[in-house]
């Protein structure tokens, strides 16, 4: 699993995204042994405090789960929500300014 927050202006803005309105979910943490963490998400590595919060940047922002674009923290719960447990999943995340697509495969 993963610990995420939705992606504001400001995060984008402390993460030198360019451009405003950048959508997705910021991955702060990466639970060890995960699905994810065996795909090869990347967690944040630098903290932050934007408005009072601390936030670890530097991270992936997940921005589709299998095709559909994912805007918040609330979307992608949804989306991973009516997955099965062994249905493959095709995550886009932005890295480094690149799309990167990333293919989980449960039970491999």
């Amino acid at each position: 699993g993963i610990l995420g927050i939705t992606v504001n202006d400001a995060i984008a803005r402390e993460m030198d995204l360019s451009g405003d309105g950048q959508q997705g979910v910021l991955v702060e943490q990466v639970e060890s042994g995960s699905l994810a963490d065996e795909a090869g998400i990347k967690a944040g590595t630098k903290s932050v405090t934007i408005n009072g919060q601390k936030i670890i940047i530097g991270g992936d922002i997940i921005t589709a789960l299998n095709g559909q674009t994912i805007a918040s923290i609330e979307e992608l719960k949804a989306g991973l929500a009516q997955l099965t447990a062994d249905q493959a999943l095709s995550i886009t995340v932005l890295r480094d300014g690149m799309d990167v697509q990333i293919t989980i495969q449960p039970g491999e």
